[in-house]
């Protein structure tokens, strides 16, 4: 196993992906990354994200959903990141980081006995400890708009805390009714629901998600409706690609010119999975030199639309 991505300032093992077989989750450089245990005594490397490098990483269940997640604490640039796995799977999204001053070291731990992992930062050489209470059961993300062609595909997720049941329900006029996975949708009981071969008949739907945690209290995301607009997409993908999107076909890098008002950056492949997200939108700047060639679909959500564009990763 060797690492090509410069040196570990930290490293910790733990099954990421919930295939029972221990990964390591390790920082080079300025970035956050996992390693995939093949089982077969070889690793696949996975970016998490690109931020100010770490000086200590803890991973734990934060959110109670059987898998785990991703603390760091980046002394240089004064910030905590905590990395959320939204698939169990090892697909993450970081949260936009706290600000603490000198953050040295990180764990994760039950300090007020109520079920649910709280956060505990040592600072240096200030020698302050912080205790971050671990709020659960809430909605950090909710679904948005998609714009689709006829037998096209599109994806509607949430990001949330606490939760242990998804469900995932469609308003075709009449009222909300629940959504159960068939030909044309899946996931209807997961953070993602997918939904595939598009017909006119779903034009106009309102999708929103329930979700329950450990005590099934229950939160509703806000409603985000289907639209079939080719010419929309044609002509998002089309200015987008001129405008804030280069080089386009990559090897690794690419780069966003800035996007006022943009909250978050994601890259999705082709079946709508996501592959990399970040809150830290002011670097503008996307690392793709570890995710596999192929066609991958990029959007920057501002706070009243979202911009998408083609990338091809060669």
């Amino acid at each position: 196993m060797n690492n090509q991505n410069g040196y570990a300032n930290d490293f910790i093992s733990s099954d990421v992906n919930n295939d029972n077989y221990e990964d390591i989750i390790y920082t080079p450089d300025y970035s956050l990354n996992w390693m995939e245990n093949n089982q077969n005594n070889t690793f696949q490397n996975h970016l998490i994200n690109i931020y100010g490098g770490s000086n200590d990483i803890a991973a734990g269940d934060l959110d109670n959903d059987n898998d785990i997640e991703i603390v760091t604490a980046s002394r240089n640039v004064n910030r905590v990141y905590y990395s959320v796995n939204i698939n169990s799977d090892g697909t993450f999204i970081t949260l936009p980081p706290v600000l603490i001053q000198e953050p040295n070291a990180v764990e994760t731990g039950d300090l007020n006995n109520d079920g649910y992992k709280d956060i505990v930062v040592g600072t240096w050489p200030s020698e302050n400890l912080y205790w971050a209470e671990n709020y659960q059961f809430r909605i950090l993300n909710h679904p948005f708009d998609q714009f689709a062609c006829e037998g096209g595909k599109v994806s509607f997720s949430v990001v949330s805390t606490g939760v242990i049941i998804y469900q995932w329900q469609v308003n075709s006029g009449s009222g909300y009714i629940n959504l159960t996975d068939d030909d044309t949708y899946t996931g209807t009981n997961k953070a993602q629901v997918n939904i595939t071969d598009i017909t006119t008949e779903l034009f106009g739907n309102e999708y929103r998600c329930l979700v329950y945690d450990r005590n099934n209290f229950e939160l509703i995301t806000d409603a985000a409706g289907l639209y079939l607009d080719c010419t929309k997409i044609n002509e998002q993908q089309i200015n987008n690609t001129e405008t804030f999107l280069y080089p386009n076909p990559t090897t690794g890098i690419i780069n966003l010119t800035p996007v006022p008002n943009a909250v978050s950056i994601s890259v999705a492949d082709i079946t709508g999975k996501i592959v990399f997200c970040t809150y830290e939108v002011d670097k503008m700047q996307i690392d793709m030199s570890q995710i596999k060639n192929g066609v991958y679909i990029v959007s920057i959500q501002t706070d009243n639309k979202v911009l998408i564009s083609k990338i091809v990763k060669e």
